[in-house]
């Protein structure tokens, strides 16, 4: 009997991890930037982002975003650092930090859902990939979350 227990316990974990729900998260946002000139060529900028979010679920809404970004006299990124508020319906909310060590003109990093209110309590937690493409004072961010 303890074999049944133990094959069924196996079973349902397992399959918790092979069927848990990937989240897929969509930005469009425009950004500005307060920047400090550094002397050697290098800038520290204050980032701030305001646009809208979407994910695989059907939810959608606005997000802001707030961070700091240092970039080297080489014009690579040496660290990013942002976290954003997603708002959703009836003042639902989650929230998002976002790291990165790639040049400054688009890349992959690091995203995680840090905080969340009752309706996205199930999004805390997941870890996420996310590609990033700038234009002008615009970017477009695609992730993939686990």
């Amino acid at each position: 009997m303890k074999k049944v227990y133990l094959i069924t316990l196996i079973f349902l974990i397992s399959t918790k991890f092979i069927f848990a729900k990937e989240l897929l998260l969509k930005h469009h946002m425009t950004f500005e930037e307060k920047v400090i000139f550094l002397n050697d060529g290098s800038t520290f900028n204050n980032f701030y982002a305001l646009g809208v979010w979407e994910d695989n679920n059907g939810n959608y809404g606005p997000a802001n975003c707030q961070g700091v970004r240092m970039i080297g006299k080489d014009k690579k990124l040496i660290f990013l650092n942002i976290i954003c508020q997603h708002d959703g319906i009836k003042d639902e909310k989650f929230w998002t930090l976002s790291k990165r060590d790639t040049d400054k003109d688009g890349g992959i990093g690091k995203v995680k859902v840090i905080d969340s209110t009752k309706f996205f309590n199930s999004y805390t937690g997941y870890s996420c990939t996310y590609a990033v493409s700038f234009e002008k004072n615009i970017y477009i961010a695609k992730s993939k979350c686990k």
